[in-house]
């Protein structure tokens, strides 16, 4: 009787103290339980703090040792010469490309060279005695982007078709042809078309007899001056489309 009553007197107890402490989600928080929760919250404050703080700060300094090292290192070369040796040798590098490309450039004609070409062709026919039917230009240099002298010169090299016809004598004509192979400017010969003549007879006297007259062909072709493009030459870049013209396209085309 007496042990029942302890029983129940120790029972109370411990339930009137369980009653002290706050109830969530169906668990006491006592000291012990509110000392591991607290733990726990404490330990993910440190992960949290590590991750969005600490760890930035920490890549931040190590850019900016790295940075100090290399201009550390760039003070060091200045130092030791080592900085202009480099420097020398890069404009030696730059004075060797430009005079490269200076070279390259001479085997293109100019829009100079365009102007006087006219007078350079007629002189080569006048000394050939070869008859210059027709010359002319066919519009303005367009800029080549179609790879028809290969991808890597797209957009670098423009072309000026000129529409040449002559007449004269097969020898001559050859020779005319090999005369503007040796312009300054670089050249192209496109369609070019041959029509011969019917050979004619010369009629002489004393004594009498028929001489038969060299036979003349008339010959006709594209004449292409390839040309450097300058920055004027570049066609102007594609203006970008509202994002809403986009968004409707891509409605319309559910594949894209």
């Amino acid at each position: 009787m007496t042990f029942s009553e302890d029983y129940s007197t120790q029972q109370g107890a411990s339930l009137e103290e369980s009653g002290k402490y706050p109830v969530a989600f169906g668990i006491t928080f006592t000291p012990k339980v509110s000392g591991i929760a607290l733990g726990a919250l404490g330990a993910f404050g440190a992960v949290y703090i590590l991750m969005n703080m600490v760890m930035p700060a920490y890549t931040t300094y190590q850019e900016q040792k790295a940075e100090e090292a290399s201009l550390l290192e760039q003070v060091e070369q200045q130092k030791t010469g080592e900085f202009e040796k480099k420097l020398q040798k890069a404009e030696a590098e730059l004075q060797q490309k430009q005079a490269l490309r200076k070279e390259i450039l001479a085997f293109f004609g100019s829009e100079k060279s365009l102007d006087t070409l006219l007078l350079d062709i007629n002189k080569f026919f006048k000394s050939r005695n070869v008859a210059l039917l027709k010359f002319t230009p066919d519009g303005e240099a367009t800029v080549i982007d179609d790879s028809s002298l290969g991808q890597g010169v797209n957009q670098k090299l423009k072309r000026q078709n000129i529409n040449i016809e002559m007449e004269g004598g097969f020898v001559q004509t050859q020779a005319i042809l090999k005369d503007l192979e040796r312009l300054q400017p670089l050249i192209l010969i496109q369609n070019l078309k041959t029509e011969n003549n019917t050979q004619l007879l010369e009629l002489k006297r004393n004594p009498l007899q028929l001489i038969p007259k060299d036979p003349t062909a008339k010959v006709s072709f594209v004449l292409q001056v390839i040309l450097p493009v300058s920055f004027e030459d570049l066609p102007p870049p594609a203006a970008e489309k509202p994002e809403s013209e986009k968004k409707d396209k891509a409605e319309k085309d559910p594949k894209s």
